[in-house]
């Protein structure tokens, strides 16, 4: 019932770009790319508990990305660091949690008066990425239902709401806090 994991990979970067600050639902960049060059660096560890409808997930990830030669006269810039982390709950109504997010009903929708599965999910997720120019910040809460209509059919509504730390940074947004909804149909075969 209970698993937990971890990585670590370290490479180069050859005159790239770092990564992008996005946010849960995709509508907001609230940290643009900047040159990289050198020494990338990724660790992450996670964990998942599930006891019968019941789960609860976890993970975290830093990344360091150099910026070597990158400042005036081929001068070292300060490196890009990222780290984030999220935590999610989630309870099974009318299925059984399998683990790894795999819901199976123990009914299929409109078959012999079957609803399928109903899954409340809450989720809360961070992710702060800092360059000493222009760091910000992103948290997300999620409320989300997760219908399994039948085993290879799943629909996902969430509602998040998100904040950023610096919302003047935010190119395609002008506030401190954002609602969306991301809804999606999904086929499993």
């Amino acid at each position: 019932n209970f698993a937990f994991g971890g990585a670590y990979t370290q490479g180069r970067h050859a005159n790239g770009s770092s990564f992008r600050g996005r946010t849960a639902s995709q509508s907001v960049t609230f940290f643009d790319r900047v040159p990289v060059h050198g020494k990338v660096t990724r660790a992450n560890a996670e964990f998942e508990w599930v006891q019968d409808q019941f789960s609860v997930r976890g993970e975290y990830v830093q990344t360091n990305q150099s910026r070597d030669g990158l400042g005036t006269g081929g001068a070292n810039l300060s490196g890009v660091v990222a780290k984030g982390y999220v935590v999610e709950a989630g309870y099974v109504f009318g299925g059984e949690n399998q683990g790894n997010s795999l819901i199976l009903p123990t009914t299929t929708f409109l078959e012999d008066g079957g609803l399928g599965a109903l899954q409340l999910a809450l989720r809360y997720e961070n992710l702060q990425i800092d360059d000493r120019l222009n760091p910000n910040r992103s948290d997300a809460y999620t409320v989300g239902f997760n219908w399994q209509l039948s085993r290879h059919i799943r629909h996902m509504s969430n509602l998040v709401f998100e904040r950023f730390q610096h919302p003047s940074r935010n190119r395609s947004f002008n506030g401190n806090d954002a609602v969306s909804y991301v809804g999606r149909m999904q086929l499993d075969f």
